[in-house]
């Protein structure tokens, strides 16, 4: 699907730059394009209200996001002046499809946004044009998730390990009467046991042989090996992707042990999207990986809140970093900047430089960055008074009406810069609050000391690494699923198909990608050489 969507655009920009349209002469007209655009009405409020501080007339191209072909036909017949877009950057340049954005006048028209590449200077190696360092490809994203928190973590049922009286090796805070956090994360060794009594041992007392093992992705098991899932380095200080490095085979040995004691659920391959949640919430699963921030009420339908804000569940939970490896650590991944990558910011070809400074100021104004409260909280809440109101003490907006993403205008502009205090706001509801030392940076970020970045990845944008990473990627991971499929489910060892295995990749250009990887500098050297 990938491919196929990546070949439709390239077709459709082709014929979108056989007929160019001309930017709009007046550039107080701006057309825009982001998330949840398809579902609006005329004049929603957020887009009025814009308007009417800028002195700008908005037109919104109303596409359903989620609908990737009809985006990219969009993009290629009828593209906005601007837009927030997951297509990739280097297509669009190919097709002389965007415009660049001088540095000048970021400085001098978004000057909130200036100060985001001041704070994360490693921002220019991603977004400068790597042949003219006065321009810039496109704006960023910025979400403090990527830097200020320990994300990726796991919950177990606290409840059922005191019943089998399961020594965990590490210190508990209470952080209610039924939700608790763990200090660092478990051993292997105390994790199998856990899983072992889950399973074997009746945890919820009610005579039936009915509970399951871990339910969840096996690439959390990463952590106990000293891996992230990302780019690595080998024994050899070569930069390769985690699931080539030689540890692998050591982790997908155990997970093929575990499997045939049936400590991991047998459908682990094929689970529905959701099946998992209905398992834990059935008191099936004792055990699953999720995220520290699925304490919020974005994820109310789903473990934990499933269990802690059910009145007639009697679940008691532990949060945990994960498996740490063999020095105690719990490695995670953390990004240089808090730029996603996922959605970039855009401007089309033929907008003139008059317009694009009044594209530089809605943006600027518009996003996460403004220091002026009314403002972010406006564009993420709704009309003050009537959708919002600010808290007793004034420190944060409280939503009156609870609008979904996307109505009247909420968060179409600002839902990707949510950094400083609206990030906090988004994020810290009470539970997540309670807990926040363990996890955010800024709160102390007890487990925060073992995150580390991506070994290697081409910043700068000097080699073909990605260009063949995009290419190939979603093919690299089919050839991955399989081989980790049959070693997992007992079919092989991993020495016994790991040539093969290699192999396959390599016909797919793996290590052509590697070796262009290779000359790239450490994320580490990129980040020091940016901060002088």
């Amino acid at each position: 699907m990938k491919k196929t969507l990546s070949m439709l655009l390239a077709a459709l920009l082709v014929l979108a730059l056989a007929v160019p349209a001309m930017a709009e002469d007046d550039p107080n007209s701006i057309s825009f394009y982001s998330y949840w655009c398809g579902s609006l009405n005329d004049d929603e409020y957020v887009d009025k209200y814009l308007e009417d501080a800028l002195g700008i007339e908005l037109e919104i191209k109303k596409v359903d996001h989620t609908d990737k072909e009809a985006v990219n036909l969009m993009i290629a017949q009828d593209m906005p002046d601007c837009m927030w877009t997951e297509s990739s950057i280097a297509n669009l340049d190919d097709q002389e499809m965007v415009r660049r954005i001088p540095v000048a006048m970021v400085e001098e028209y978004a000057p909130y946004i200036y100060e985001q590449f001041e704070k994360y200077p490693i921002l220019w190696a991603m977004c400068l044009d790597p042949e003219d360092d006065t321009q810039l490809l496109y704006l960023p994203d910025v979400i403090d998730t990527w830097t200020e928190m320990y994300t990726y973590n796991m919950y177990l049922r606290y409840d059922w390990v005191q019943e089998l009286g399961i020594d965990l090796g590490v210190n508990v805070e209470k952080i209610t009467d039924r939700f608790y956090v763990a200090d660092k994360g478990l051993t292997m060794e105390v994790f199998d046991e856990v899983l072992r009594q889950f399973v074997n041992n009746d945890p919820d007392g009610n005579g039936q042989d009915d509970t399951q093992g871990y339910v969840s992705d096996y690439t959390r098991f990463l952590s106990a090996y000293g891996l992230i899932n990302g780019v690595v380095a080998d024994e050899n200080g070569n930069a390769c992707q985690w699931y080539t490095h030689p540890k692998v085979k050591d982790m997908l040995n155990h997970l093929q042990e575990l499997y045939a004691e049936g400590l991991i659920y047998p459908e682990i391959f094929t689970i529905a999207w959701g099946e998992d949640w209905e398992l834990i919430n059935n008191d099936v699963c004792g055990v699953w990986a999720s995220s520290t921030n699925t304490l919020n009420s974005w994820a109310a339908t789903r473990p934990p809140l499933t269990l802690l804000n059910d009145p007639d569940s009697s679940a008691v939970l532990l949060s945990f970093p994960g498996i740490c490896d063999e020095n105690g650590k719990t490695i995670g991944i953390t990004k240089p900047s808090p730029m996603s990558g996922i959605e970039r910011f855009v401007v089309r070809w033929d907008v003139s430089d008059e317009k694009l400074a009044k594209i530089l100021e809605l943006v600027n104004f518009a996003g996460g960055w403004n220091p002026d409260r009314e403002v972010t909280a406006t564009l993420w809440y709704g009309e003050k008074g009537v959708d919002w109101d600010w808290s007793e003490d004034g420190t944060t907006p409280i939503a009156k009406t609870g609008l979904t993403p996307g109505e009247r205008g909420t968060q179409i502009f600002s839902r990707t810069s949510e950094t400083g205090e609206t990030w906090r706001w988004i994020t810290y509801e009470p539970l997540f609050a309670a807990s926040s030392k363990y996890y955010v940076r800024s709160d102390g970020g007890i487990w925060n000391a073992d995150l580390v970045y991506e070994y290697k990845q081409d910043f700068l944008n000097e080699t073909d690494a990605g260009a063949i990473l995009n290419e190939y990627s979603a093919d690299w991971v089919n050839v991955r699923d399989a081989y980790f499929l049959d070693v997992i489910t007992g079919k092989m060892s991993a020495e016994e198909g790991w040539d093969a295995y290699i192999q396959q990749l390599n016909d797919l250009r793996y290590d052509e990608y590697l070796s262009e990887l290779d000359k790239c500098a450490t994320t580490e050297e990129l980040v020091a050489m940016y901060a002088e």
